[in-house]
């Protein structure tokens, strides 16, 4: 996954028309709202590049690929906090200058992103036979793969870039169970600590599909 999206950010500025090149087109940017991701918090880099201008109606385009190492760096209670990695690739289109100024751009994005992260959980079921409730840890592996479109803008302050953007997309999810001391039990219940006898923390073997709303603040530096 990660050799097609890095193949995609060096080969998709070919296929663009490209014009005048501002001096400064490069980004380095930092997440800080991933630190407290609630389900997958880390650390996460990005680098964008702006590699085409004046193309179908938009002043700008620039690509953007971050990745996110994931681990459990603040939270005081996180065991199903995954460790693992996340890595987004981002096509942003800047609206005409006429909706635009030198101190802010508003731009579209379209975005994927591929998270891959490990974790330790436990569930239970009842042993009708022997009446005693088993419990069970195991190792989880989640996957998730995630297509968005979203908005946002670009402020600047000098070299210094502040970026706000926010969207919806489509995410599917797999997870996978491994080291399970009963391996044969058909566990089918969480243990019930969350509101409503349901903790949203937590995901049943097998793959999904969800709506997702992106949200992020960035902050960079421009060169």
């Amino acid at each position: 996954m990660i050799r097609i999206v890095l193949a995609i950010t060096f080969l998709l500025p070919l296929f663009l028309f490209a014009q005048e090149i501002p001096a400064r087109r490069n980004q380095i940017k930092l997440s800080p709202l991933r630190l407290i991701d609630w389900g997958a918090p880390g650390i996460e880099l990005g680098y964008e590049r702006l590699h085409a201008t004046q193309f179908a109606g938009f002043d700008y385009i620039s690509s953007q690929l971050s990745v996110a190492y994931l681990d459990n760096l603040l939270h005081a209670n996180g065991s199903r906090i995954p460790k693992g990695y996340r890595v987004s690739f981002e096509e942003k289109f800047f609206a005409p200058t006429i909706l635009s100024n030198g101190k802010q751009r508003l731009f579209f994005a379209l975005e994927t992103v591929y998270l891959m992260g490990r974790y330790k959980d436990h569930m239970s079921v009842d042993d009708t036979i022997n009446h005693v409730v088993l419990t069970d840890t195991l190792s989880v592996l989640k996957q998730t793969m995630s297509f968005s479109l979203k908005a946002g803008i670009q402020c600047y302050f000098g070299r210094f870039i502040v970026e706000f953007a926010a969207g919806l997309g489509l995410r599917t999810r797999e997870i996978i169970y491994s080291e399970k001391d009963y391996p044969d039990l058909p566990f089918s219940e969480w243990p019930s600590n969350g509101p409503w006898g349901y903790d949203p923390s937590r995901f049943m073997e097998g793959k999904s599909s969800t709506l997702v709303v992106p949200a992020n603040i960035k902050i960079g530096f421009t060169f």
